[in-house]
């Protein structure tokens, strides 16, 4: 599962794997953000040295251009990520090589994965890397689990705004001369990481209940927000049979209530959810070279991931209806993929998947109904070319791409109970990408891609809350092309990186939803959406003279034109311009502080519309936030402490749902190592 090694614990921070050295494809560097395909428009962050008061995987995805995440609310809330102005069911969300997604597929909820459980963060915004198998009309988010580096333990303790507080632990251990121990296939590892939150989640909100009518605002706090939620993740990594084999368990479980819009808010309301995922892989790689890739790496993995959904809604708060539902889903995945590269300038890689999916809906206040089930066949084969011109390194990757869905659907909405569906889907897509080194410190990119979606459970049958199903909605399909640059080096103690990109994405069939009068969200297909945009990353820093620390700086920018070309409007909930900056400095403490790393960010989201019409604008909002990391007895005791939102802007990502102002969170942690 875990298909390639993680920076090195010594090394300094970099924003992206290969910022500033070779991928191994070529000679001279291609500088690009991933080693898997240094022509994918990609971000990684490392989550290993990062230390923030109670920080959610959201508010690290702002660090990459294109990427836009959507909160319902405070802490706890449902959270999705969309890439380059797609929806978040556009987005492939991979725990390494394993599918995150919800049963049928669907968006990821982000709130469900805390950050600390990554040793690092992976967005691939467009097309991704053949080895990741089949594609998406966004791009990928993979993530990829904390693995075992060294003998150590960690305990956090945290508290904040809104009564949250938590606790959680880590622990890992490795075999001692680990990266010196290959004769076997790998190292011995393992790391196991538990934790637990509450949160009341009764933050103040500003209640309109007539935006045309001036004068009858009022403040109220938000209620049945309330949320606990516990999780876990195990990794262990042992040698066998030349190669590494690896276990990664996975366990989350929330249960709290369902706060309704501003203007209808709940009492009673509730959701339990849990969920957990088992996966072993088994990697071989031989043939290993000095530069360029090995000459053979094989593959192969399973999983089997579970879920339960239960939500209450007696008192008919929030759906059409009084609802008592226990839904269960599940889902077995096989992976099988090899890259073979008989010469270092040329290669091929090969990934064949299955997975078989089942949806079981229950609802102890209606009629019964049957189950649902999905088989998914998908594949990828892609060719690597990487000549040398002179001194000019190229990478040109041709790929071919098939998924291929066989579905049985039996209605759930009341008008429709009885019918039966078996829609089928064979989709072959293709990828055809390039990069070319044409300076030491700059490439350049370019790549077209198509890609389909077939609709998953959530948008054929809802969540039996706020989104309503549909299962007569069609497949989706898509062509993108972008092209851009990627720079970067180091001048004395200075380094810098940079990449800018522009895309074009034309979509047809587009699942979109519509708000209807009782705030529930209902899917439906457009005939066809036009998405132009650019983007921007440029980050850096300096070492700064004598012990006066180290200075970084961040700025991501995402510039989007979404059109809904069939009633020539805007698409809603896609704001044209999204800025993010933050600048961060650490040097030394003093007394018995250590270090000191003091930081502040400004993230911009400009204006949208909440509907297909353009008729009901959510305002631009801008929030700023400041942070302090304390470092203390010789690296054993971190504080962390951080104000979000400072000016208390509040504001709303989705019409009806407001977000927390400003907050305030205080994080402990000691460790050993």
């Amino acid at each position: 599962m875990a298909d390639d090694d993680p920076p090195k614990g010594n090394d300094p921070p970099k924003r992206n794997a290969a910022e500033f050295s070779a991928t191994g494809r070529t000679e001279r560097p291609l500088q690009g953000g991933s080693d898997l395909d240094p022509s994918a428009a990609a971000t990684v962050i490392d989550m290993r040295r990062r230390v923030r008061a109670e920080e959610g995987l959201d508010e690290v995805l702002v660090e990459s251009p294109g990427a836009q995440a959507t909160a319902l609310g405070g802490v706890g809330a449902y959270r999705t990520l969309s890439l380059r102005g797609t929806d978040a069911e556009h987005t492939l969300v991979l725990l390494g090589t394993v599918p995150l997604s919800p049963v049928g597929g669907g968006a990821f909820d982000l709130s469900t994965l805390p950050p600390t459980l990554l040793d690092r963060v992976e967005v691939y915004r467009g097309g991704s890397p053949a080895w990741l198998g089949a594609g998406a009309i966004g791009g990928v988010l993979r993530l990829m689990p904390a693995e075992g580096t060294g003998k150590r333990a960690r305990g956090v303790v945290t508290y904040g705004s809104f009564g949250t507080y938590g606790a959680r632990a880590d622990a890992s251990l490795t075999e001692p001369n680990a990266v010196e121990n290959a004769t076997d296939g790998g190292h011995r590892s393992f790391a196991v990481a538990v934790g637990a939150r509450h949160s009341d989640g009764d933050f103040p909100y500003r209640l309109d209940p007539t935006p045309l009518l001036p004068g009858d605002e009022t403040n109220v706090r938000r209620t049945n927000a309330d949320a606990d939620e516990a999780q876990g993740v195990a990794h262990l990594r042992l040698p066998v049979g030349g190669g590494s084999i690896t276990f990664v368990g996975l366990g989350y479980g929330r249960m709290g209530g369902v706060p309704g819009p501003a203007v209808r808010p709940t009492a009673e309301a509730h959701r339990t959810l849990t969920r957990g995922l088992a996966a072993l892989g088994w990697e071989r790689v031989s043939g290993e070279r000095d530069a360029g890739p090995p000459q053979l790496r094989v593959a192969f993995g399973g999983s089997l991931s579970v879920e339960q959904n239960r939500f209450t809604d007696r008192l008919n708060e929030v759906g059409l209806g009084a609802r008592a539902t226990d839904d269960t889903g599940s889902r077995g995945f096989v992976r099988a993929a090899t890259e073979w590269n008989p010469w270092r300038a040329a290669g091929v890689t090969g990934v064949v998947t299955f997975s078989h999916d089942a949806y079981a809906p229950s609802d102890s206040l209606a009629a019964p109904v049957g189950a649902s089930r999905r088989e998914t066949v998908a594949g990828a084969l892609e060719a690597r070319w990487s000549p040398r011109l002179g001194p000019v390194p190229f990478d040109v990757r041709p790929s071919v791409r098939f998924e291929g869905a066989f579905s049985r659907l039996e209605e759930i909405r009341a008008e429709r109970q009885g019918e039966d569906r078996t829609p089928n889907t064979f989709a072959p897509t293709y990828r055809l990408a390039a990069s070319a080194g044409v300076l030491p410190w700059l490439t350049l990119h370019a790549s077209g891609a198509s890609a389909v979606r077939v609709p998953s459970m959530v948008e054929l049958f809802g969540d039996r809350g706020y989104l309503v199903g549909d299962s007569r909605l069609r497949p989706e399909t898509s062509y993108t092309v972008d092209g851009g640059l990627t720079a970067g080096g180091r001048v004395g103690a200075a380094d810098g990186h940079l990449e800018a990109r522009g895309f074009a994405t034309w979509t047809r069939d587009l699942i979109r939803y519509a708000l209807t009068s009782q705030f529930q969200t209902v899917p439906e297909n457009i005939a066809r959406a036009r998405l132009l945009g650019a983007e921007l990353e440029a980050s850096g820093g300096v070492r700064l003279g004598g012990d006066e620390g180290t200075l970084r700086g961040l700025v991501t920018a995402t510039w989007l034109r979404a059109v809904d070309v069939g009633l020539d409007r805007t698409l809603p909930l896609r704001p044209k311009l999204q800025l993010y900056a933050r600048p961060e400095w650490t040097g030394p403490g003093v007394a018995f502080i250590d270090t000191v790393t003091l930081y502040a960010d400004v993230t911009h989201v400009g204006s949208n519309f909440g509907d297909a019409a353009n008729l009901v604008v959510l305002q631009a909002r801008t929030r700023v936030g400041v942070g302090a990391v304390f470092g203390m007895a010789k690296g054993r005791l971190d504080a962390a402490f951080s104000i979000r939102d400072l000016g208390d802007t509040r504001g709303q990502d989705v019409l009806g749902f407001p977000l927390p102002g400003r907050t305030v969170f205080l994080t402990l942690t000691a460790k050993t190592e």
